[in-house]
């Protein structure tokens, strides 16, 4: 049974070193190619989506924001720290792909939408690179990593002769690893395809198990110099000298002290074989009542020279919880045991008023999760243009005027085309969700309630999602107040919701 341990304890401390600076994930994905006046980027929004399914397979929690504006990045940039700060040692991960450009050494990332009249507004009207690596190293985390797929030709017209591409950082603070889509005073190329040639290659290997985060990034840097043959050579700038691998440790071949030199004497052979062991939540493995060693969620080990016959194994988790499993072993072979005991995390909490996941403004708190939903959010700004409710008089059957019922009047009853309104809502896409509707007349009156928290409003007409009678349908005037019943031919103004 020692060397049973030895063996494990070895295992086990290859995969705490490779894990020691692993906590919380956490990352704030931006991706900005609605640049208007500027011209369209085809990538930054893909290039965001996709990272942000590629850290989510690997733990992280991830904030994505497409076409944010400048509100909306700075309190995206604010919120990141504040979860950073709360989960202290964590792994923090910042992702811009859009527009970025450089003055006087300082680099500036470039809001949706911007209107910038010369480079004196950047300072306000842009978000600095430095603002968020202060954001990210106040927080105490372990490891901040902040990638920009930003250096691109700066777009306006005041920009100077020869100003290309990004600086380097001015202060870059410890636990921190800065990777430029290219070099400094270089810029990057959109790219042809779904994502830029950066992002491209660096979702190649973001996810790939057993290889360590620097690593991560002299492969991309070795991807993108070899796709463009040398023309982008990204930069990645390094004060991070521990080791995490993103994807999952290396696997690590069990360790069997060899038996002492045996002299000669009557000897019964032993016959003995192995079990690997894998855990889905963190916890303590016992084999036969003896304590093993520990594993980390997701991990395993092999435990070597087991004696044959019927072995029982134990989990004991950090809340008490236990996990058993009676386990065969063979002589020569490795019996599996899997524990795939999950703890249950508690849901995120907002308030009226906070920003939801979306990047709206949470209006309203039922109290509970029923039905798959607790809170609603409504988007900050309308709908483009004013719409008609439904294009003829008829009737509409099957909508409600109740709180809930918005969604289901959304896509059920007014899933045709003859409903312009609610088809505006179905084909909103903010904040990389596709899940918004059109609010029922008692969703419309709480949004009028909150009007000054959600903001935006103007003082006109809006839709909801309740009919009256076959020739008319539900709004409310946010000027008076008052709730109106109007003809459904009538063009007005749409604000979408979503229920989560």
């Amino acid at each position: 049974m020692k060397r049973i341990v030895a063996a494990f304890l070895m295992v086990c401390s290859a995969l705490f070193a490779a894990h020691a600076s692993d906590g919380a994930r956490i990352a704030l994905v931006i991706g900005n190619g609605d640049y208007r006046d500027l011209g369209r980027l085809t990538n930054p929004a893909n290039d965001a989506r996709d990272i942000a399914t590629a850290l989510r397979q690997v733990g992280f929690t991830v904030d994505l924001r497409i076409d944010a504006d400048l509100e909306t990045m700075e309190m995206a940039v604010v919120e990141f720290g504040r979860r950073l700060a709360s989960n202290r040692g964590a792994t923090g991960f910042f992702f811009f792909a859009g527009h970025g450009v450089e003055s006087g050494g300082e680099n500036y990332l470039i809001p949706a939408r911007a209107s910038i009249a010369s480079e004196s507004f950047l300072r306000t009207r842009s978000v600095a690179t430095q603002t968020v690596l202060d954001e990210m190293n106040r927080s105490g985390s372990n490891l901040n990593v902040v990638v920009l797929d930003a250096c691109r030709d700066n777009p306006f017209s005041w920009a100077r002769s020869g100003s290309r591409g990004l600086a380097a950082i001015g202060f870059q603070p410890p636990g921190s690893i800065v990777a430029y889509a290219t070099s400094a005073g270089s810029v990057a190329a959109d790219g042809t395809g779904r994502n830029g040639t950066f992002t491209a290659e660096l979702l190649q290997h973001l996810t790939v198990p057993g290889i360590d985060i620097n690593e991560v990034f002299r492969r991309t840097g070795q991807g993108v110099r070899n796709a463009t043959n040398g023309r982008q050579i990204p930069a990645v700038y390094n004060q991070f000298f521990d080791q995490v691998y993103l994807g999952g440790v290396p696997q690590v071949a069990s360790v069997v002290t060899p038996p002492p030199p045996t002299r000669p004497g009557f000897q019964v052979a032993r016959t003995v074989g192995s079990i690997r062991v894998t855990v889905a939540t963190t916890g303590t493995v016992f084999l036969d009542g003896e304590r093993i060693g520990d594993l980390r969620a997701g991990q395993s080990a092999t435990l070597s020279d087991v004696e044959t016959g019927s072995r029982r194994l134990e989990i004991r988790y950090e809340n008490g919880e236990t996990e058993n499993s009676t386990v065969t072993v063979r002589d020569g072979a490795t019996a599996t045991a899997r524990f795939s005991y999950m703890v249950r995390a508690e849901p995120e909490v907002y308030r009226v008023g906070d920003r939801g996941p979306a990047g709206g403004v949470v209006f309203y708190d039922k109290g509970n999760t029923s039905g798959g939903w607790r809170y609603l959010e409504a988007w900050t700004a309308d709908e483009d243009r004013r719409h008609q409710w439904k294009t003829s008089q008829t009737s509409t059957p099957g909508t409600s005027t109740a709180v809930g019922s918005g969604y289901r009047n959304t896509y059920t009853a007014m899933a045709g085309s003859e409903h312009p309104a609610a088809q505006v809502a179905m084909n909103a896409r903010h904040g990389g969700f596709n899940d918004w509707f059109l609010p029922s007349k008692d969703e419309l009156n709480l949004m009028y309630q909150k009007r000054e928290v959600i903001g935006g409003f103007a003082s006109v007409d809006y839709w909801s999602s309740s009919e009256s009678g076959s020739h008319g349908a539900r709004y409310r005037g946010f000027g008076n107040g008052r709730q109106y019943r109007s003809n459904k031919r009538d063009s007005l103004r749409v604000r979408v919701v979503r229920a989560f």
